[in-house]
């Protein structure tokens, strides 16, 4: 069996975030912020968490603390420490980031539109389909091995 898929997802990784990096040099943030204020963005009017990043990307615990101490450090957002238990930290965007809030939007709709052109919505959906698929698969095996 082949391992050009998993290849091939290496190098969209790989592609994707210089990708990124060109088109969000001029906010001065990087992928990895962005996706985390845009999700702060979309869920503005919700109480969320670094552990809500965490679970909803997947990437580990200190990218996420990077990340957002950076955006912090950077003016975009503020973290208040839970009272009832003090290492949940809660993150509340500042004016700046709603600022960017756009230039956000208009970059990540052009990558998606750089990474599709050239593929039909149908294909886009079972290509998203078949995503979604390998990452449950690789999902359970991890759970599957931790629990052994």
């Amino acid at each position: 069996m082949s391992n050009k898929i998993m290849l091939l997802i290496r190098q969209l990784e790989v592609s994707l975030e210089q990708l990124g990096k060109m088109h969000l040099n001029a906010l001065d943030i990087s992928p990895a912020q962005s996706f985390a204020l845009e999700y702060l963005l979309t869920h503005q009017n919700e109480t969320v968490y670094s552990t809500d990043l965490h679970e909803q990307f997947g990437f580990s615990k200190a990218s996420i603390s990077a990340a957002l101490k950076e955006l912090k450090n950077k003016g975009y957002l503020e973290m208040v420490t839970n009272p009832s238990d003090t290492r949940k930290k809660r993150l509340l965007l500042t004016p700046r980031a709603y600022e960017i809030e756009q230039e956000i939007n208009a970059i990540l709709v052009r990558q998606q539109d750089t990474i599709c052109r050239g593929i039909s919505p149908a294909q886009q959906q079972r290509m998203e389909k078949g995503l979604n698929t390998m990452l449950c698969n690789i999902k359970q095996e991890l759970v599957r091995r931790n629990d052994t």
